[in-house]
Formats: structure tokens, C-alpha cells, sequence
């Protein structure tokens, strides 16, 4: 017999006897021995569910839903500041004028 199946063969007896020392019930299912609760204490854990109010889980909701949205605009606003300002070598106040962003529209798509 190896070392590591001595090793985990102590483990074993050795957690086996912790379980053995409680003082609660147990039931045997299969090979193992399972504690088993007090039934009240399931039944108070049960019976009170603490939910959030209302407007909480409203709230929640809508933005687990407009995360990836949220996100996504941000990335743009921010793309759009980096490569016009950085790359582009423009004015960072010309990034937040619509006129700036419609003329590069017609530079790109307008017809030669």
C-alpha cells in the first residue's frame, strides 16, 4: 500500500469521526452518514423570504436589461473621442458638435 492511500484513508476515518461526535441525528443514505436538521429551523427559513420592494426590483431589472446597451454607447462616444481627437489630431471640443460628425458623413458617403 502507497503513501497517498494511507494518507487518504486517514482522512477519511479522521472526518468520519468528526461526524460521529455530533450530537445531532443522523440518517444513513446509501454510504454515508448525513446529519439531519431540525425540521423547524427549514420551515422558519422558508416561511420568510425577504424580497425587495417594488421600485427596487423594478429598478434592478431595467438595468440588467440596458447593461449591454449602456455599454455599447459608451464605447462609441468614447471610440469616437479617441479617434477623432488622438488619431485625427482634431479639437476636442469640435467631437461633441453635430456639424463635425455630418461632414465626415458626406465625405464618406457622398458621390464623387
Amino acid at each position: 500500500m502507497n503513501r497517498e492511500s494511507q494518507e487518504g484513508r486517514r482522512t477519511t476515518e479522521s472526518l468520519r469521526h468528526s461526524v460521529e461526535d455530533t450530537d445531532q441525528p443522523k440518517v444513513r443514505r446509501g454510504m454515508s452518514e448525513v446529519s439531519e436538521e431540525p425540521s423547524s429551523a427549514k420551515k422558519t427559513e422558508e416561511a420568510t423570504p425577504k424580497r425587495l420592494p417594488l421600485v427596487v426590483r423594478i429598478l434592478l431589472w431595467i438595468l440588467r436589461k440596458s447593461i449591454v446597451p449602456l455599454l455599447l454607447v459608451l464605447a462609441l462616444v468614447g471610440g469616437a473621442f479617441l479617434g477623432y481627437v488622438l488619431l485625427g489630431e482634431g479639437d476636442s471640443s469640435d467631437v461633441w458638435k453635430w456639424e463635425t460628425w455630418r461632414h465626415l458623413y458626406d465625405l464618406i458617403f457622398l458621390d464623387s
